[in-house]
């Protein structure tokens, strides 16, 4: 008994990589992070009789998949649920992402990166405090100045904006500038991180809960099954 069941679990592991390799492609609209895959010994792959182990309503197909030696599997991609924007009439408009950064104007977030501190206040600037162990803050530096946004950048999970305004760095000849990608997140709106990627350019991370109202960066939370089931 103990021989067959390691047999039966080798196989199962084989057979089921293989169908997470190609069952990935099916979740990739949706992205792999919504899809999980299980794997459930029947006594049949019969379609009929598969169909009493899954939920009366839902939708999808099957898809077969086989081995050299013959072992088969057959797993059940299931169809994807409608996007929000499907749902909601055309006519529906949801809050741009600036209009919703409006209610965190004036608020200032804080991040302690090595011997500098930066603020972040909504609306009005970022700023970097230099630190002295012992004597406290040294220098103070304007990156940019938040009142007015010069461009704005979108990708899938970040919307960025450039700021200008920043005080003037005599060494390379150039005024300092910055940029906030902000990114859905449950929890309180946070500084998470901040980069220079070159002298003068400062990259400002944020995460906020408010952008997730917008449809476009909402946490997708609904999760996509792969049932697999093998003889």
């Amino acid at each position: 008994m103990r021989v067959q069941a390691r047999s039966f679990l080798s196989e199962a592991v084989l057979l089921l990589i293989c169908c997470v390799i190609l069952c990935a492609a099916r979740c990739r609209a949706d992205s792999l992070a919504k899809c999980r895959t299980s794997v459930e010994k029947v006594s049949s792959l019969d379609r009929g009789q598969l169909r009493a182990h899954l939920a009366p309503d839902e939708k999808g197909k099957f898809e077969y998949f086989s081995q050299a030696n013959g072992t088969k599997l057959a797993c059940f991609i299931p169809l994807a649920a409608p996007s929000t924007s499907q749902l909601e009439p055309k006519k529906s408009k949801r809050p741009s992402p600036d209009g919703l950064f409006a209610l965190l104007k004036d608020l200032c977030y804080y991040s302690v990166e090595y011997e500098s501190v930066y603020e972040v206040c909504v609306g009005r600037h970022i700023k970097q405090y230099d630190l002295d162990e012992k004597r406290g803050i040294q220098k103070e530096v304007l990156l940019a100045n938040m009142s007015v946004v010069r461009e704005v950048r979108e990708n899938p999970t970040e919307y960025i904006e450039y700021y200008d305004g920043g005080e003037w760095i005599e060494e390379i000849k150039v005024h300092n500038t910055a940029e906030i990608a902000w990114t859905c997140a449950s929890g309180k709106t946070a500084v998470t991180g901040v980069y220079t990627p070159i002298p003068g350019h400062h990259v400002v991370w944020m995460k906020t809960p408010l952008l997730c109202a917008h449809e476009k960066y909402a946490l997708q939370t609904t999760q996509r099954e792969i049932k697999c089931f093998i003889e």
